[in-house]
């Protein structure tokens, strides 16, 4: 397998394998998730929270956070 980061990802995508690779994983996708729109939304939004919780709890403690231009140390 390629190296897969940068044009070597999008080479890779392109190839038969990277597209029988795409396509594999949408079926899991499909198969595995949710399959009503209703529930994929409601688990997207509960992610969003969660991450958004994370983010102030380690704005409190002070810690770091991903922008390297908002870390408080």
């Amino acid at each position: 397998m390629t190296n897969l980061f940068g044009l070597d990802a999008k080479r890779y995508r392109r190839t038969k394998e990277g597209q029988a690779e795409k396509k594999a994983r949408e079926l899991h996708n499909e198969r595995m998730g949710p399959k009503n729109r209703a529930t994929k939304h409601k688990l997207r939004r509960d992610a969003n929270k969660a991450d958004a919780a994370k983010g102030t709890a380690m704005l409190k403690k002070g810690g770091r956070i991903k922008c390297s231009h908002n870390r408080l140390y």
